[in-house]
């Protein structure tokens, strides 16, 4: 009876201890992430697919620049859909008020994502601008690549059971 005692809360102790192991934050001096920001995105494929260019350290600066443009321009966006969040959590389920915070969180986020879209394709306009016609013709054939593993991926989740896949875009 003692032995499994023994064995029992050594077993509980360790793994209580190796779970606040790793719920501590980290200790590099790093601020903690934001709470609308813990979900961390790959970057989108078009970033990926420059990063395999080869830029000169020229169009890196240039294209760093366009980048901290556009953030700025989605800054007023996203501080709206922020404060929303918060009206709409901290809003008591039932009440007008809820109502009217979800109605303020569904426009905020609706304009949010259309500036983030819209922010996207300005860069991706401007970026395209600074390549070369090399570097253009290497990224057509990494977008090609792209979209080749994408139709791949699929078509094995629809066979698979998945929902099939759309129409190739032409």
């Amino acid at each position: 009876m003692r032995k499994t005692l023994f064995l029992i809360s050594t077993l509980v102790l360790t793994l209580g201890g190796s779970a606040a192991a790793f719920a501590q934050p980290p200790d590099d001096g790093s601020p903690p992430p934001h709470p609308m920001m813990r979900h961390h995105h790959p970057p989108m494929p078009f970033m990926r697919e420059l990063r395999q260019l080869g830029l000169s350290d020229a169009q890196k600066q240039t294209l760093r620049d366009y980048g901290r443009q556009e953030m700025q321009s989605l800054k007023p966006q996203m501080q709206a859909l922020f404060q929303a969040r918060l009206a709409f959590l901290t809003a008591q389920p039932g009440t007008s008020d809820f109502a009217t915070a979800q109605a303020k969180l569904s426009q905020a986020a609706s304009a949010a994502a259309q500036a983030r879209v819209q922010a996207e394709a300005d860069f991706m306009t401007k970026a395209y601008g600074v390549l070369t016609d090399a570097q253009k013709a290497q990224l057509a054939q990494l977008q090609a690549q792209h979209k080749a593993r994408a139709q791949q991926w699929l078509e094995k989740h629809a066979a698979q059971g998945g929902t099939p896949p759309p129409p190739p875009e032409e």
